[in-house]
């Protein structure tokens, strides 16, 4: 597996990847394949082209993964952001990362403050009744006429931000080889297999809520639990109810 478009490909694709607790949504990795590879294309048949960046400032869920893997998946750089910083916060990150659109939830919010104010094309992510991810709003696509290259592993494939606590914050390039190794190496360490269940607690903004726990358990075709947020009430009845090991 040399890049993140490979991640699924050892993964029966029948096997429950993803619950999500508030909604009891239950998708499989033949589903969450799908999904990757459609919205893929029409990023690309949205004008994106290699290497453009696209930021993302969503909470946990469906929506966040599916954006970022296809995001990955047609060549783009994902620059996962924290919904909750402040608009100055959001104006820095955007012009560092040189985003050419932002995704992100319907609704006011500081990241569309400042998106508009870059004039940015803004596209809202949401879910249907099935559990498919769709974006919309000005300029994105509904058509996918072509399957996007697949990306190489020198591809960049994320660029993270650093916490800024001496300065502001860095932008850190991640390629699709870096972010493969780190995933194959944890879940090799820990021994992950589809007879896991992992429940995610921390953000899929942050590198080991996305890296350590998301995309390791998946490229082991285990299953994860994906909460919108971490409850400490919650925890326990989530880790009896769904058996997570």
């Amino acid at each position: 597996m040399s890049s993140l478009a490979d991640i699924f490909l050892a993964t029966d694709k029948r096997q429950s990847a993803i619950i999500v607790p508030e909604t009891d949504t239950e998708i499989a990795y033949g589903s969450l394949s799908d999904q990757v590879e459609r919205l893929a294309g029409r990023l690309r048949q949205s004008g994106l082209r290699p290497g453009q960046t696209v930021a993302i400032a969503l909470p946990n869920g469906i929506e966040f993964l599916v954006s970022f893997l296809a995001a990955t998946r047609a060549r783009l750089v994902a620059a996962p952001m924290n919904e909750a910083y402040k608009v100055e916060e959001f104006r820095f990150l955007l012009e560092n990362s040189e985003a050419r659109v932002a995704i992100t939830t319907s609704g006011t919010s500081p990241i569309r403050d400042a998106a508009s104010a870059a004039n940015l094309p803004i596209w809202t992510a949401s879910r249907t009744a099935t559990g498919d991810v769709e974006l919309s709003g000005a300029g994105f696509s509904s058509s996918t006429k072509d399957t996007p290259d697949a990306p190489v592993p020198e591809d960049i494939a994320m660029l993270m931000h650093t916490s800024g606590t001496t300065s502001r914050p860095k932008a850190v390039a991640l390629t699709h080889a870096n972010l493969m190794a780190s995933v194959r190496n944890i879940s090799a360490h820990y021994a992950l297999s589809p007879a896991d269940t992992g429940l995610v607690v921390m953000p899929l903004f942050h590198g080991h809520g996305l890296i350590g726990a998301t995309l390791s358990s998946l490229c082991a075709g285990a299953k994860i639990v994906l909460p919108e947020r971490f409850s400490a009430h919650l925890f326990w009845p989530m880790v009896a109810g769904h058996a997570v090991t």
